[in-house]
């Protein structure tokens, strides 16, 4: 697979999908010896989401994590392999993970998300991950777009405000970053997990206008080459970029991108 710009700098921050789950499987013992579930599918019934996977050979069961982050927050069993989880907001985004069971030995997650009820990341039949439901023909990076989008987020003087930004990459791996941005002062940045990356990360996303400057180094030098597509979707009210995805097309191709996934305007300090 060919190496995009910035994943190789990226590469020693990112940390798998089944960080902050309970019980993970050390690294050594995930082997072929205990496949994890594959080709796992999501529907919407109302507020059902009903998870559906490929049987595991010699499975005894499986455990389903999920919750509105990564991190998990609530676990159920089945010796199945479909499981309904009742009484979800369907338009919010959903991360959820299977993992078969072998007696008292486990295998690794393999995850999807969803959001609207659609998904946007799923594992294929490798167990990897991979975009969904985005446009095969974005068009060239709209630089007049881009320059009025963040013309718009200026002019509404936000001085004091919180975000957090979801990081993904075509190998399953994420990242969680929490910014708290203040007039007179420094940003408070966190990731979910500390790595050597870390402080890129904060400086290249830790206010809204470093959010624009990362997205606009990375696309402008690029939008003439039919070897990169992008999506770029803004946000209705303040028009920062919330959702980004850069893929390079092709059988040996990857992605890289981002989504914001809470904003919160603040009383200034």
């Amino acid at each position: 697979m060919k190496v995009m710009i910035l994943c190789a700098i990226m590469a020693g921050l990112f940390f798998s999908c089944d960080e902050g789950a309970v019980n993970a499987v050390p690294k050594d013992s995930a082997n072929d010896q205990y496949p994890a579930p594959k080709n796992i599918a999501a529907s919407v019934s109302g507020s059902n989401i009903e998870l559906t996977w490929e049987a595991a050979e010699k499975a005894t069961g499986y455990a389903v994590l999920y919750g509105s982050s990564a991190a998990y927050e609530f676990t159920a069993e089945t010796e199945g392999t479909r499981l309904v989880i009742p009484g979800l907001d369907v338009n919010k985004t959903w991360y959820f993970a299977v993992r078969a069971k072998y007696g008292s030995a486990q295998s690794d997650l393999n995850s999807i998300a969803i959001k609207g009820g659609v998904m946007i990341s799923g594992g294929d039949e490798k167990g990897g991950e991979q975009p969904e439901g985005d446009d095969d023909n974005p068009g060239p990076f709209n630089f007049e777009e881009f320059a009025a989008q963040k013309a718009a987020w200026e002019a509404q003087d936000v001085k004091s405000y919180q975000f957090t930004i979801e990081l993904i990459h075509d190998a399953g791996s994420r990242v969680y970053i929490l910014s708290t941005v203040y007039p007179d002062k420094e940003p408070e940045v966190s990731a979910e997990s500390e790595d050597p990356g870390a402080d890129y990360l904060s400086q290249s996303f830790r206010t809204i206008d470093s959010v624009y400057d990362f997205v606009y180094n990375s696309v402008a030098p690029k939008s003439i080459n039919d070897k990169y597509k992008f999506v770029l979707q803004y946000n209705n009210q303040h028009h920062y970029p919330q959702y980004y995805l850069w893929t390079t097309p092709g059988a040996d191709g990857g992605w890289f991108g981002f989504e914001i996934t809470s904003f919160t305007l603040m009383d200034g300090e």
